[in-house]
């Protein structure tokens, strides 16, 4: 895996400004967080093919099953998403709709992607709370092949989903300027507003369209 990062050489702001040095601490912080997911993702997907493996081979070859592989793998399977997450942000990866960015200037262009950003914080600042409840309910629950508590593979949604807001964070301070940065907030602040306003008729909206809803057989 590589790591893909704006280049120090083309600076939004120049290089004597007040805003590089912080620029560049986030620079500096976004590769760090960029190889520690990458080797981490690499480490477990080689773990997680050597534990299928072993589960196929004593399963099907062997016919002495090891209970323990399918548990293990499901363990670290979330770890490994959650950190692909951050991984596939950080490279520009992640499933989006870029045809209608392509086709706008660059200052646009720049402007919506710090939207998209600020949204994406939003979100995942949204989930955190329940990412933490529903850790401390399943802390109590043991797996039962590998006799440790749930709660270690539950930690994974928060550390995946505060790594990928440290990202999106961290993207805005390398790339956005301060006006196109105030703009953004301006944009989502008030589509937050309108949304928190409408939740009443969107709920009675929702509960129409579930109960005018034919039965599924």
């Amino acid at each position: 895996m590589s790591s893909q990062t704006p280049e120090l050489a083309q600076p939004l702001v120049a290089t004597d400004s007040p805003t590089w040095g912080l620029r560049r601490h986030a620079l500096y912080a976004d590769r760090a967080i960029g190889v520690f997911c990458e080797a981490f993702g690499a480490a477990l997907v080689l773990a997680e093919t050597c534990i299928l493996f072993a589960g196929v081979v004593s399963r099907y070859v062997l016919s002495k099953p090891l209970m323990w592989t399918d548990e293990l793998a499901n363990f670290l399977f979330l770890w490994l998403a959650m950190l692909g997450t951050v991984v596939a942000l950080r490279r520009a990866e992640h499933m989006r709709l870029t045809t209608f960015l392509n086709s706008m200037r660059p200052q646009w262009s720049r402007y919506l992607e710090t939207v998209g950003s600020l949204v994406l914080i939003v979100f995942v600042l949204e989930i955190l709370l329940p990412a933490a409840q529903y850790l401390d309910v399943q802390k109590s629950t043991g797996l039962i092949t590998l006799s440790i508590s749930d709660g270690y593979r539950v930690v994974a949604i928060l550390v995946g989903a505060t790594l990928t807001a440290a990202i999106a964070l961290l993207r805005l301070i390398e790339m956005t300027t301060w006006r196109c940065f105030l703009m953004a907030v301006v944009l989502v602040g008030a589509v937050a507003l309108v949304l928190r306003l409408a939740q009443p008729l969107l709920a009675a909206s929702f509960c129409f369209l579930w109960s005018s809803s034919p039965p599924a057989y």
